[in-house]
């Protein structure tokens, strides 16, 4: 059977460029042919590809609705026959491999998993006001916070090696400790205080002091960088002053009930879904699908059909989100698909910014929460593309100027 990569996109030149790039890496590790299929009417700029098929989309249709409708569309645009593999135009090809993404999964039709439960994604596809009151919770958080930053802060002259002892602190605290976490008990935290200690003996050493009687860092010339007793009088004001503690084990801010404070969890979505489509989606920590990579041929033309209708439907609720995941899921659990096989990780790494979880080891090798180290071979960049300041994208322009 032949072998397709295909994407999907129109409109503004922020998703033509990053097209481009797309395209640049996929062109050094694969053999397979790449379409791209657009609306050029409504491109600012044209797409620079030799292969491109061209399809009028709703002029009713605002640009995103629109390169949701072509993606959503792609098994009825293109000839029946090959096998196709859809790729977000944020999606990387990093490694060799890429085209045994074909062969993953056998069937019609296949997705890799999404990185969280359904009803943590929910407030994201459908607006019941969850996500708002979280984003409230964090931001008088993040401002209590960063007025304690600015307290707690050295003199100016002091201020890059704060950053120093920082950048290697938080890397002891949050990457090396982590990957102890199938530790249990005391055994873990003897291991983790191991890694301590290797680390005041070995990485700061002649730069930063750990003061044990003062319990304050100090540079090599004494001069005091962070003191650990003002550093708990902050974290007593946020709670006096919010009820938030800070868990120290876990690294978690949690709010009077307990809940973690940035992470937002209801059911809403899922009775929307029962109401819009009288489809039930039980299980609160289902996994759904990425629908930034998917493999498909003409045996899956009845799901996706409804997939498409069905996201068509929801433009018109002002409740929903101009989005195609959330009526994937729907359909997931409407064809009975829910648990059917997925792509593995490595074919769709959704690579994080924001969340910690996400540890970037260099060279584009990955873990999260302590499990096995990925190596994939495409990397989703939704957020921060082109962010210079990022490893991970420092990792991707070696491969473009390789």
């Amino acid at each position: 059977m032949e072998k397709v990569f295909v994407f999907a996109v129109c409109g503004r030149a922020q998703h033509t460029r990053t097209l481009s790039v797309a395209l640049d890496l996929l062109s050094r590790y694969s053999r397979v042919p790449a379409l791209v299929v657009t609306d050029p009417a409504r491109n600012e700029e044209p797409v620079g590809h030799s292969r491109v098929v061209e399809v009028e989309t709703p002029p009713e249709m605002d640009h995103a609705r629109a390169a949701i409708w072509l993606k959503t569309s792609l098994h009825r645009i293109l000839p029946p026959g090959p096998r196709y593999c859809y790729l977000d135009s944020d999606v990387l090809a990093v490694r060799p491999g890429v085209d045994r993404v074909f062969g993953a999964v056998r069937g019609p039709l296949a997705f890799a998993p999404d990185h969280c439960p359904i009803s943590e994604f929910g407030p994201y596809a459908y607006d019941c006001g969850c996500l708002e009151a979280m984003r409230t919770r964090t931001g008088l958080l993040q401002r209590m916070l960063r007025a304690g930053d600015e307290r707690l802060a050295p003199s100016p002259e002091l201020a890059e090696a704060k950053r120093d002892l920082d950048a290697l602190t938080q890397g002891l605290q949050f990457v090396l400790a982590r990957r102890l976490s199938w530790a249990p008990g005391l055994l873990g935290s003897l291991l983790r205080g191991l890694y301590w200690r290797y680390f005041l003996k070995v990485l700061v050493r002649g730069r930063f002091v750990w003061d044990q009687e003062t319990r304050t860092w100090k540079d090599a010339s004494g001069h005091v960088l962070a003191d650990e007793g003002r550093y708990h009088d902050l974290l007593e004001d946020v709670r006096q002053s919010l009820g938030f503690t800070f868990e120290r084990d876990s690294f978690t801010w949690r709010d009077q009930e307990g809940r973690a404070v940035f992470e937002h969890r209801c059911s809403h979505f899922q009775e929307a879904a029962r109401e819009t489509f009288g489809v039930d989606i039980p299980d609160p920590d289902w996994v759904h699908a990425n629908g930034g990579v998917f493999v498909f041929d003409h045996r899956a033309s009845s799901f996706l059909d409804a997939w498409h209708d069905r996201t068509m439907a929801i433009f018109h609720e002002p409740r929903w989100a101009v989005r195609d995941q959330g009526t994937l899921a729907v359909t997931a659990w409407d064809f009975g698909w829910q648990h059917a096989p997925r792509l593995p990780v490595e074919y769709n790494f959704l690579a994080d910014y924001h969340d910690p979880k996400v540890i970037h080891h260099g060279r584009l090798v990955f873990s999260t929460e302590g499990k096995r180290r990925i190596r994939p071979r495409f990397v989703h960049i939704y957020h921060e593309f082109g962010c210079r300041d990022w490893t991970v994208w420092q990792e991707i322009e070696k491969r473009l100027a390789g």
